[in-house]
């Protein structure tokens, strides 16, 4: 049934789940300081705020969140309700997490956008795309920009998405137990947001190998 009021029966269960969330958050944003020796809590605008371009850091979280939840059905091989996608990328050694989140002028195209906005200040953050070993990018719009060809133009620019083959594997490898899906290390997601009005919001992460560990305390 669509169009449910959210109601909770249990308060002491709503409010354990809440502090469940944000106690997630709490221990993802410190344990990003993996060199921190201070034994002190941090309450959170003290643990945000250590990091370089913090209200960057808490949008691309917000939206990597979001987009596993967008209520929009978009399509199947996106990074939306992919969580899998997340946790089949996760590098098996210590990584550096890239983050970066770009705002598109009214009625910019995503190419022109990607070429003047959001490649530009990935490099001024000190990161290299080709360093990646896995990247995820998330891009919010109107809910009349989210359309088919928006959909190919984002997974052509960043070089996400599957080809046919690699579509026909992932599906087999879902109902055949002997085949193994196939490994990409980009994805794309869409989410919808009306505020944007025309926009694009592109939030990215990165995992960059130890060997190009990134550094976001604030010294």
């Amino acid at each position: 049934m669509k169009n449910k009021k959210p109601l909770t029966r249990d308060p002491n269960t709503f409010k354990s789940h809440i502090e469940h969330l944000l106690s997630a958050i709490y221990c993802f944003l410190a344990d990003l300081d993996s060199k921190s020796d201070d034994s002190e809590p941090k309450v959170g605008f003290e643990l945000s705020g250590q990091y370089e371009r913090p209200t960057e850091l808490m949008q691309t979280l917000l939206d990597m969140v979001k987009v596993q939840y967008e209520p929009v059905t978009l399509g199947t091989y996106f990074l939306n309700s992919n969580p899998d996608f997340f946790f089949d990328g996760i590098p098996s050694m210590p990584f550096g997490l890239a983050y970066v989140s770009c705002l598109s002028e009214v009625g910019q195209s995503f190419p022109d956008f990607w070429e003047t906005t959001v490649l530009p200040h990935i490099k001024d953050c000190g990161y290299d795309v080709a360093a990646f070993q896995s990247a995820y990018y998330v891009i919010s719009t109107d809910i009349a920009g989210l359309d088919v060809e928006l959909f190919t133009t984002v997974l052509d620019t960043v070089g996400a998405g599957f080809s046919l083959q690699e579509a026909i594997d992932l599906f087999r490898s879902q109902i055949q137990a002997d085949v193994s899906p196939p490994v990409k290390s980009v994805h794309a997601g869409f989410c919808m947001d009306p505020v944007l009005e025309n926009r694009f919001r592109l939030s990215l992460w990165g995992f960059v190998p130890y060997k190009h560990q990134l550094k976001h305390i604030k010294h």
